[in-house]
């Protein structure tokens, strides 16, 4: 999903303090269903996998990596020329011919497998490819690619395509759908856009008023409202022009057949397929937001030098604290001047306009410090990896003795219902459920649900890439870990036997 990467940047201008999922992947209702009263994570169990790997061949096998959303011949070119020729830290070549195809991300799944099927097919028939059967051949795939490998692996199965590989590798695929896309679907209630819309309203405030504020005329002449307004405009006209283009690879038909629930998805994971599929999934530390919109912004020069240099992710989190550190400085050194005015009005000239002009700077950037602060579980809403929910554990005790005199009142918390009892037969005690607020997340890599990402009953036993957001997964040391623990044979030959490859 690289084209998110012009969304990023808004996103780290934009946000909301209202939004809401607007497809919910929890299953049924789970209002009162914790078994804990605090926040938590929700469990989740990879499936088991089938173990019903072919063993790996003999011969030089070719490599297809297959980008993802917004992807092109860059995303895998340094780790596929590496995997072939060598030259990145700690990972051998290996005996392979690698190719990055491409594909229409234009129109449906169908027209992306049928495209890539355009690039690849011509270079397969070349007699030198044909040393080994093209069923031994591997699909490595990052997110959406590993939906068009599979498609085209399901075509192939049924007589549409020439097979082109024997077995798939997809990082951080949403094979159960993506919460986001349903979430930036502008016919619909648009989160998205109200997320980046709102956001951008009120940095773009704090911003302002911060400025306008420091100069004697702008101070004189404009007032808060006229700034509110400014912001506003310039959001709001942003949002209806510029947003919409800049986020159209998220409302594409190849998009809308894996949004979470979609219809063609749900077709395409009936298939059970006969080729071996590994899933990595990615779960990574909070905040996920921060660590993941870090990500994106790498620069490519640091893969192009080494193709599992994506690593750290910290910087985006330590410039996240140092922002909102200085508007919550800048939020309190105004409440003090607030304060400071307020007591000399009607004492000193201009107290009064001093006393609200502090004040706006005051609630300006103190709603600037709350978003940077709770972006991340905004966004956690909107790839469907947060959910705010009750909880009802406890029973409210409440008791009165036969005088009803309310100073007499005795209320206290109990577990069951059969523990509020009178102390002493003039009470009358009646219990009612304590319920409170809480939230519980699902383990994501800060674009897709680990549950999405693990794949189905029938691949194989999935992969979990601990520390690792989305864009990570296709250049870090987890994913060097992953490709070497395959092409080494590190693991369960039963399970993962087929993409075992010999060093070149």
């Amino acid at each position: 999903m690289k084209n998110l990467f012009p969304f990023v940047i808004l996103s780290v201008l934009c946000s909301s303090n209202e939004v809401w999922a607007q497809i919910d992947p929890w299953d049924g209702n789970i209002v009162f269903s914790l078994s804990s009263g605090q926040d938590s994570v929700s469990p989740f169990t990879p499936p088991a996998g089938n173990g019903s790997s072919p063993a790996s061949p003999t011969g030089k096998r070719t490599l297809y990596w297959i980008h993802g959303l917004g992807g092109g011949v860059k995303s895998w070119g340094t780790l596929a020329a590496a995997t072939q020729a060598g030259g990145a830290p700690d990972y051998a070549a290996r005996n392979v011919r690698s190719v990055v195809p491409v594909y229409d991300q234009y129109g449906s799944l169908n027209t992306a497998a049928i495209s890539m099927e355009w690039f690849i097919d011509p270079l397969a028939s070349v007699p030198s490819w044909d040393s080994i059967p093209r069923s031994r051949h591997i699909a490595i795939a990052h997110s959406q690619g590993g939906l068009v490998a599979r498609k085209h692996a399901q075509m192939a199965e049924r007589g549409a395509l020439n097979r082109q590989y024997g077995g798939i590798v997809a990082f951080g695929t949403p094979h159960r759908g993506a919460v986001l896309l349903n979430n930036a679907n502008p016919n619909g209630s648009y989160p998205l856009g109200q997320f980046v819309q709102t956001g951008c309203q009120v940095m773009s405030n704090a911003e302002l008023t911060n400025l306008m504020r420091q100069n004697f005329w702008t101070d004189l002449l404009v007032s808060q409202s006229t700034i509110s307004e400014i912001s506003a405009s310039a959001c709001n006209a942003f949002a209806n022009t510029l947003l919409p283009l800049m986020l159209k690879d998220l409302n594409q038909p190849i998009t809308r057949d894996y949004r979470w629930g979609a219809d063609s998805l749900w077709a395409l994971n009936q298939d059970t397929l006969s080729i071996p599929i590994a899933a990595a999934y990615g779960v990574e530390d909070a905040p996920v937001f921060w660590r993941t919109m870090g990500s994106f912004l790498l620069n490519d020069t640091t893969i192009s030098h080494n193709p599992f240099g994506a690593d750290n992710d910290q910087a985006a989190v330590d410039a996240a604290n140092q922002m909102m550190a200085h508007y919550w400085g800048q939020s309190e050194f105004f409440k003090g001047r607030y304060n400071y005015w307020k007591r000399r009005r009607g004492f000193v000239p201009f107290a009064s306009r001093n006393t609200w002009k502090a004040w706006d700077q005051h609630q300006a950037n103190l709603r600037a410090h709350e978003w940077i602060r709770d972006a991340n579980d905004q966004w956690e809403r909107l790839i469907g990896a947060l959910k705010d929910t009750l909880y009802q554990g406890e029973y409210l005790c409440i008791c009165r003795p036969a005088s009803r005199a309310l100073r007499a009142t005795r209320v206290s918390r109990v577990p069951t219902e059969s523990d509020c009892i009178p102390i002493n037969g003039s009470e009358t005690c009646t219990t009612y459920p304590y319920i409170h607020p809480v939230q519980i997340r699902k383990p994501n890599d800060g674009v897709v649900l680990a549950e999405s990402a693990a794949g189905l009953p029938h691949f194989v036993e999935p992969i979990k890439m601990p520390h690792t957001n989305h864009q990570q997964m296709r250049n870090s040391s987890e994913t060097r870990r992953v490709l070497n623990g395959l092409f080494n044979g590190e693991w369960n030959p039963s399970s993962y036997g087929f993409f075992k490859t010999k060093p070149r």
